[in-house]
């Protein structure tokens, strides 16, 4: 049961190691959330601060010169929705 009162999908490899990279370069002091992350059980504010790291990467390089969005927006896109999935449908 995750937190939210729900069971999560956990997330895929791809997922995941897209998430890492974010980590990374947006917030390496937030690695230690990685493992919950990866398993999609968070507290709403540990979501929403993902959720940010997550825009802020999609804003660095999600997109091409044209501003037309790279396969890597589309995943950054894809992991945000995972993420966020809670939030925006949340359990009761």
């Amino acid at each position: 049961m995750s937190l939210s009162g729900r069971k999560e999908r956990p997330l895929n490899l791809e997922e995941r190691a897209l998430l890492k990279e974010v980590l990374e370069r947006q917030a390496p002091r937030m690695m230690r959330l990685l493992p919950v992350a990866e398993q999609n059980v968070l507290f709403p504010a540990e979501r929403r601060q993902l959720c940010d790291l997550i825009s802020a990467e999609l804003v660095r390089s999600g997109t091409g010169p044209d501003l037309k969005p790279l396969l890597r927006g589309l995943k950054l896109e894809a992991l945000f929705a995972t993420v966020n999935r809670p939030i925006l449908f949340p359990a009761g």
